[in-house]
């Protein structure tokens, strides 16, 4: 299992911590201002000591709006240490999510799409990491969600080599563009890091656990519109 450094220390936390501790320095010089111009006051003509008590309010109302900031954020942070412990329990299994890229492993590469409406013609490409068509079939024109198998191999028959696969779908009726969505099936392997987001490995395949619509323990046959 792969898990890597999450959450570093945010610059949110340490400039409140720098705020919390200039202003207990602060604090103590007025403290200290204070009790040096009540001590050497003229008893003939004492301090107003409204303005000091209302300073005095004005810092401890600061002071403790910083201290509570600063607790929010250990909770917080307390939070973010706990959802990799939380992913851990994806591990093991199949999920579905609303991604591009599958991995290709040696069994093949899972995707699924949907029909908003039915469709004159569906075309189905499978799109290798660099952007290159390597493989295109016609799939389902039924509306509704359909599954696609791809072994692996381009229009030629032969076997490509095992990595991210990215799958499109473009479908049109008799009055134009059908609306399709697309995603893929895989089994987490790991956990990862990406674009300061949780993810979950399908083999060498981030996917953003943000974009888990399902998760199954075992693996669920289910019938493909295309074993290509």
């Amino acid at each position: 299992m792969e898990i890597q450094s999450l959450f570093p220390g945010s610059t949110a936390s340490k400039a409140a911590n720098d705020s919390a501790a200039g202003l207990g320095d602060t604090f103590d010089s007025f403290l200290t201002l204070l009790t040096t111009q009540l001590k050497n006051q003229d008893p003939m003509s004492p301090l107003d000591p409204t303005e000091f008590t209302a300073q005095l309010v004005q810092f401890t109302n600061v002071e403790q709006q910083i201290r509570g900031n600063q607790t929010l954020e250990r909770l917080v942070a307390a939070e973010q240490a706990n959802q990799p412990l939380a992913a851990a329990n994806y591990l093991g299994a199949t999920v579905e999510a609303a991604a591009s890229f599958a991995p290709l492993t040696g069994t093949g590469a899972e995707f699924f799409y949907t029909l908003d409406t039915d469709s004159d013609q569906t075309l189905i490409t499978v799109f290798n990491e660099d952007g290159a068509p390597v493989y295109q079939t016609l799939g389902a024109t039924e509306a509704g969600k359909h599954a696609f198998h791809w072994n692996g191999e381009d229009a030629d028959g032969n076997l490509l080599p095992e990595g991210p696969y990215r799958i499109s779908v473009t479908a049109h009726d008799s009055e134009g563009p059908v609306t399709t969505d697309t995603g893929v099936v895989g089994r987490v392997t790991g956990i990862a890091m990406a674009d300061g987001e949780i993810a979950l490995s399908l083999d060498s395949t981030p996917i953003p656990l943000s974009q888990v619509l399902e998760v199954r323990l075992t693996p669920v046959p289910v019938e493909t519109d295309d074993d290509g």
